[in-house]
This record gives structure tokens, sequence and C-alpha cells, in this order.
């Protein structure tokens, strides 16, 4: 069953308030609802997006899909790629930077990764391995990884580096929460300080606060996303506020949560209440 159409792929491509992230929100949205073999369509109208003269409309959609269906057959079967083949993939301009406005075909790809990876300890370890996988699947052999990617984080902290480590998970955490930060972390010590310390020391510290692909307030509408999809209002709350902590406007913050309960209804998501929302401004 085929759930992102090329009609509703347009839809969430020109959700407001969202045009430079709409793709990790929704690949992340998708993940969580473990409809890995979907984000291939999102990944693919966001490259297509990078092209001059881009119009976004279902020809264009259904462009996006068939080269990625394309793209993962080729790696999935481990095809031995031929000159010609790769005279049709795109060839994108990789020499813009961060800090261009408009994001290039690989900064595409690596917010993509990072958006997958940070919502792992949120969202299930199984389901994100397995988006992890068929997202590879679906990157074209030009826009892979280099080495440089991967070996500029670790995981195997170095002594002299885990005490700034954790201050910045630290200065996370309380950006996030604000003045219930320290009632939060009581809350969850409280209740097992073993489980405090693996959000404080393995999540926040290791992996939400590194910001090299994804900034403090993007990482929150990833978050968001996550959270939607599993019915958990508490965390999604203080998310949420989170979000206005981190930079994030109102508007991108419900506009973010409009499309992943909209992505949410199109997997069949059901929630035992209203998704919270944030509060109205006063």
């Amino acid at each position: 069953m085929t759930l992102v159409t090329a009609e509703r792929l347009v839809k969430l491509s020109q959700y407001k308030h969202l045009q430079n992230s709409w793709y990790y929100i929704a690949a992340t949205a998708l993940a969580t609802c473990n409809q890995p073999e979907e984000i291939s369509k999102i990944y693919h109208m966001a490259l297509q997006m990078t092209k001059k003269d881009f119009i976004a409309n279902v020809d264009t959609a259904n462009e996006a899909i068939e080269f990625g269906m394309k793209v993962r057959e080729i790696n999935a079967r481990n095809y031995v790629r031929t000159r010609k083949y790769q005279l049709d993939v795109p060839i994108f301009d990789l020499s813009n930077t961060i800090s261009k406005p408009n994001f290039n075909a690989k900064l595409i790809t690596l917010k993509t990764k990072e958006a997958l990876l940070k919502s792992v300890p949120i969202g299930g370890l199984p389901k994100f391995i397995n988006a992890m996988i068929d997202f590879h699947n679906s990157v074209p052999e030009n826009l892979l990884y280099d080495k440089g990617y991967e070996s500029c984080r670790s995981f195997i902290i170095k002594a002299d580096s885990i005490k700034k480590e954790r201050e910045k998970g630290q200065d996370l955490w309380n950006l996030v929460y604000g003045k219930i930060a320290q009632k939060v972390a009581s809350n969850i010590s409280y209740s097992s300080k073993d489980l405090w310390e693996f959000i404080l020391y393995h999540v926040y510290s290791s992996l939400l606060s590194y910001d090299k692909y994804l900034a403090k307030n993007e990482t929150s509408l990833v978050l968001i996303a996550c959270l939607i999809p599993q019915d958990v209002n508490p965390q999604l709350k203080g998310h949420l506020r989170g979000a206005l902590n981190t930079g994030c406007t109102r508007e991108q913050i419900e506009s973010a949560r409009d499309m992943t309960i909209e992505i949410c209804q199109w997997c069949g998501v059901k929630w035992k209440d209203e998704v919270a929302n944030l509060k109205p401004k006063l």
C-alpha cells in the first residue's frame, strides 16, 4: 500500500514555515510510524527541489518517486554502475555551505541522516535501524557520505572531552526545559537514577547536543515529529515549549505538529487523547 503519493508529496513539500526542514521532519515521522520505505520519496523530492527552476507539482513528485525507486533498486542489488548510469544521476552543486540560505543536495542528505540518528533513543532502535538502512539505499552514489561524516563524531568518548560534552548536554537540557529543568530531572531521577544519567550522558550529551548538522532548533522539530506518533503527551508538551526555547517560531512548531499529525493519519495512527499543542499566546 502506497502512503506517500505524488499528491501528498507535493503537499508536504509546500508546508508553510517549513521550507528548509519539511523533509527531515517528514522522514522522522515516517520512520517512527514504521514506514521506512516511504522515506526515499521524501528525500528525493527534497533533492529535486535543489534544481534551478523547480516547480512542485505531481509531475515533479512522480519524477522524484521514480528516481528514488531506481536508486534503491540499483543500490540494493549492488549493481556495478556504468558510465552511462553515472551520467543519468543528477549532478548537484555541493559547493554551498551551511551558512548559505539554500540547502544543497549533500546537506539535505546529511540532515536527513542526522535526524534519523538523533531519533533512535526517542523512537526506538529497531525501527530506526530499518529506516537508516532503507535511507542509505536511497542515496545516489555521488551523494554517499565520505569518511569525514563518520569520523567527525565519535561515541567512544575520550577522557578529556567527557566534561565538556556533559556540560553541553546539561546546557541543552536546561535550555529545553527552562524554569522546570531541575524539577523534571528530579522526577526522573527519583524514579530511576540510572535512567536520568542515561538520558543526560548518552542522549542529551553525546547525541542531541551535537549540532554540526542540525542546530538546536532543528533538533527540536525532529523530536516533536518523533514524539507525536507515540501518543506521549507529557513528553510532547515539554518539547513543544522547549522548541520555543531553542529558537523555533510558534508558526514552525505548529506547522511541524500539523504535518506530523497528517502523516500519522496516513499511517493509521490513533491517539487516546487530542495531540498536545502549544498553549495560546497570552
